[in-house]
């Protein structure tokens, strides 16, 4: 094989965490679909990886996972980050680096190491949108971050315009950054009778309506708002159950809660599931009272499988792909309005297969993978 003929080898940075998140979801659907005759992916984790179970597969198809172990958020932190991708990169022959996170200090940090070791092309993706600074003085800091930001990627690709617009504002509004679709395998969701019934004994609630949501615990996914909305639908709707599909950080916090609120009997943690499509079939409507976020890839997979949707406001509406989308705002006086919602969606009855719907709205995956092999190609002249 000429050298011309060898696929481009590129480096994908995840900030990772110990979880199987979004991000890390995102790129394992894209390398196990990426032609690697033309491209191939090299992973590094600067925490911990969160590939530890599709390590030997990707090895498999040429590829590589490294993680460097480095752990705590201090200003000490930031400079191992630092020092240790730019160690990392010394030596490497890759032209490009693929940089994906939505924090705006992990990017900012990452990228400078990266443009310092030489690399000629960095790609910063934002997969978030912006947590609100609590004081002025950490917005101001913020602020002067994105700029430095921008200067250092020489491509910008966002998840969505919104996170577009958090981490390059001034760049988003040139029409600088491209929009990047968090593809999936569509028809993997697709809705199926069969698998509903089959998922719904498995959790023993063959009759009654479920509320689903699936995502990490953590203080952005904000399930202790839904469950305390899912208090009041079991008041009108005393077979309804409530599953939260995941794990994280504060699920004993949710669970004490639930105890709290004597719905124990009425609320399923389900654990971390890799085969979450067949739960999606088995909800009656997908709940996601997000704090924030980049996107919710959640939403376009509950909505292929013809879930009717209630999510925050502060979710881009462009995850509505089906008109079957309502957004309601987070506050406590609005526990009521999410309940009144539920009930609603419950009886929905519009319930179908809705995957061309996705494929039309660019999120398969296949049509993804296409498209970011072709801008990889174009930036090393390979077209």
């Amino acid at each position: 094989m000429s050298g011309t003929d060898r696929p481009i080898r590129l480096l994908q940075i995840n900030s990772g965490n110990r979880q199987f998140g979004g991000i890390s979801s995102f790129l394992y659907n894209l390398y196990t679909h990426i032609d690697v005759s033309r491209v191939q992916f090299d992973f590094l984790f600067p925490y911990f990886s969160t590939f530890d179970a599709y390590s030997g597969r990707i090895e498999a198809k040429g590829g590589h996972v490294y993680q460097l172990g480095i752990s705590g958020n201090t200003l000490r932190g930031k400079l191992e980050l630092y020092s240790k991708v730019r160690r990392f990169l010394k030596g490497k022959a890759y032209p490009i680096v693929h940089i994906n996170s939505g924090n705006l200090v992990f990017n900012t940090v990452v990228s400078r190491a990266v443009r310092d070791a030489g690399i000629e092309h960095v790609i910063v993706h934002s997969h978030n949108t912006e947590n609100p600074s609590k004081s002025a003085l950490r917005a101001r800091i913020k602020q002067a971050m994105k700029s430095v930001l921008a200067r250092q990627a020489t491509e910008k690709y966002a998840c969505s315009r919104a996170a577009a617009g958090f981490m390059f504002p001034e760049a988003a509004r040139r029409g600088e950054v491209s929009v990047i679709h968090n593809g999936l395998e569509v028809n993997r969701f697709a809705y199926d009778e069969a698998a509903r019934r089959e998922t719904r004994a498995l959790l023993g609630v063959q009759e009654g309506h479920v509320v689903g949501h699936v995502g990490m615990f953590n203080a952005q996914k904000n399930q202790a708002f839904l469950v305390k909305a899912f208090a009041k639908v079991a008041q009108a709707d005393p077979r309804a159950v409530l599953v939260l599909v995941g794990e994280g950080e504060n699920q004993a916090n949710v669970k004490a809660l639930v105890d709290r609120l004597d719905l124990s009997d009425k609320v399923i943690f389900t654990g971390l599931r890799r085969d979450i499509e067949r739960y999606y079939q088995a909800f009656d409507v997908f709940a996601f009272p997000s704090v924030w976020e980049g996107f919710g890839m959640v939403m376009v997979e509950a909505q292929i499988s013809g879930l009717p949707c209630i999510a925050s406001t502060r979710v881009s509406t462009e995850t509505d792909i089906t008109g079957n989308v309502q957004y309601l705002d987070i506050s406590e006086a609005s526990l009521d309005a999410w309940a009144s919602a539920i009930l609603d969606a419950f009886r929905y009855e519009g319930r179908e297969n809705r995957v061309m719907d996705a494929v039309a709205a660019g999120y398969d995956i296949d049509t993804v993978a296409e498209d970011l092999t072709g801008r990889y190609q174009r930036m090393v002249n390979r077209a």
